[in-house]
């Protein structure tokens, strides 16, 4: 089978990276929503999750760790996965959302709390991938990794598992879920473990973009690090004018105050992806934020009594002069210069 890093250089130049959590300390996962009860924790500078409740309480004892982001449709999502103790079972769930395109936490859903029913025929729908199932009798004495879908419990593909036993683990292993048009592909350290081709029928309709979440079967006790979301580039063009709308908002809001970083942040984007979105509109953030910052420049200019300073201040100079510099190098005029002409 294609190895995954023959894959990603011809992805390379067509994707972004959207998110980067490097789940290390209690700060980066905050916003995480926790399903079930689970000890989480950060001992070796990852984080690590077991249970909280009593392996003999079954399906009450499991649990899901959600990312609160919302990820588009075709993603390259990685982490980096390392079993501490067995048995057990770990998963990742991606493209889930309510039923009837409603947002995962929608008040409205059924309430969740890890127990697997909830997740195959609740009030969701959501791939879900699972990997070093040693859970139980079989699958300890056979060990593949599952692709399932749901509404229901389908198993849509299925492979040999390569991570081994934890005694004969070496360290971390290194998890890639590839979600691309109708593919969905699994790798470990690089080697395919599956493929799956989705044809919007079998199975029921494709699954677009959704949230992410870890799943663990107790007693099961592992960490994970280093969690990497990509776009892939399938961004439509309504997508990329919905993103763009949203970047042109907040820089009007703040009169061009506000630098990429924090612009990214408040949309939940990786800064990369911003940058992605305004290169497809053939402009940069630098460029756009100068078009808004003239144009409210000259709105105070025109319709306030404001001091060139004080406009100054407001768009976040420190320094009138260099303000001023900007402005009569954007228009050729100096901001005294344009008061005056527009009020005559």
């Amino acid at each position: 089978m294609q190895k995954l890093n023959e894959i990603r250089q011809k992805l390379t130049e067509r994707s972004v990276l959207i998110y980067h959590n490097p789940l290390a300390q209690p700060g980066d996962v905050k916003d995480f929503v926790l399903e079930g009860k689970a000890v989480i924790s950060f001992p070796d500078g990852c984080l690590r999750m077991e249970n909280a409740l009593p392996t003999a309480d079954g399906q009450r004892a499991n649990y899901v760790f959600w990312c609160p982001e919302e990820f588009p449709s075709e993603v390259c999502i990685e982490w980096d996965f390392k079993p501490l103790r067995e048995p057990g079972l770990a998963m990742l769930f991606f493209a889930a959302r309510g039923k009837d395109d409603r947002d995962l936490f929608d008040p409205s859903l059924a309430v969740r709390t890890g127990e697997y029913p909830q997740y195959h025929h609740g009030d969701i729908n959501a791939f879900h991938v699972s990997y070093f199932r040693r859970k139980e009798p079989d699958e300890r004495a056979f060990h593949t990794c599952n692709l399932r879908k749901s509404y229901g419990f389908h198993l849509t593909a299925q492979g040999a598992d390569p991570i081994p036993d934890t005694a004969d683990s070496a360290g971390f292993y290194h998890l890639t879920l590839l979600k691309k048009g109708a593919e969905v592909s699994f790798f470990v350290n690089d080697l395919c473990v599956f493929r799956f081709e989705d044809d919007g029928k079998t199975y029921g309709e494709r699954l677009a973009g959704g949230k992410i979440g870890f799943r663990q079967l107790a007693p099961l006790c592992a960490e994970y690090r280093n969690l990497k979301v990509w776009a892939l580039d399938s961004v439509g063009v309504d997508s990329v004018n919905r993103v763009y709308g949203q970047i042109v908002d907040i820089l009007q809001e703040r009169g061009g105050n506000v630098s990429l970083e924090e612009c990214a942040g408040i949309l939940n984007y990786h800064p990369s992806y911003v940058w992605k979105i305004l290169h497809r509109k053939g402009t940069t953030y630098k460029s756009l934020q100068a078009d808004i910052k003239i144009r409210e420049a000259m709105r105070m200019l025109q319709e306030t009594d404001q001091t060139v300073s004080e406009i100054a201040r407001t768009l976040g100079y420190s320094n009138p002069q260099n303000f001023i510099r900007f402005f009569t190098g954007r228009t050729s005029v100096s901001p005294g210069k344009f008061r005056g002409s527009s009020r005559v």
